[in-house]
């Protein structure tokens, strides 16, 4: 089992390494600040992404937000998401993913993720709103809003 588990990495690795993105090698910015709360304590969670790039990962001390520091710059990431983001993803997971084939899979986890929160949403019976940051096409954002009733946003680049 334990020969089988490194092969697969060493497959998912030879497939990273084909889409020829250099993470290394983008502009960075340091944050000095946490953009949720303004502390500037951060504890180091991480050296490495799940792509395998050396990246690192620190959480707030003070409110726990999670992010990349240094982060690339925002022309870098807007590179990123146009040139580079789909090919890595389908290269991790080993088949294409895009903007139509992530139409099933995200119905089957909004329809999950729906179960789970319904048991905290309606004993509280308050009114919702709903921020999905990173939430791709929308689809997830959008069954929770007609099941749920509330006010979605979605943010992604």
């Amino acid at each position: 089992m334990k020969n089988h588990n490194i092969d697969i990495i060493r497959e998912r690795t030879k497939r990273i390494d084909s889409v020829r993105f250099d993470y290394t090698k983008q502009p960075k910015e340091n944050i000095d600040k946490c953009n949720l709360c303004g502390d500037d304590i951060f504890t180091i969670i991480s050296h490495s992404d799940q792509y395998g790039f050396s990246a690192q990962t620190v959480m707030c001390n003070t409110c726990g937000l999670v992010m990349l520091n240094p982060r690339m710059t925002a022309k870098a990431y807007a590179n990123f998401y146009s040139n580079t983001y789909r090919p890595l993803v389908s290269a991790y997971h080993g088949r294409l993913i895009n903007e139509e084939t992530i139409q099933v899979e995200q119905k089957h986890y909004a329809s999950h993720l729906g179960d789970i929160l319904e048991r905290v949403i309606n004993r509280k019976k308050i009114a919702l709103n709903l921020l999905d940051i990173g939430g791709s096409t929308g689809v997830v954002a959008f069954y929770l809003q007609e099941r749920f009733g509330c006010n979605a946003t979605v943010i992604d680049p």
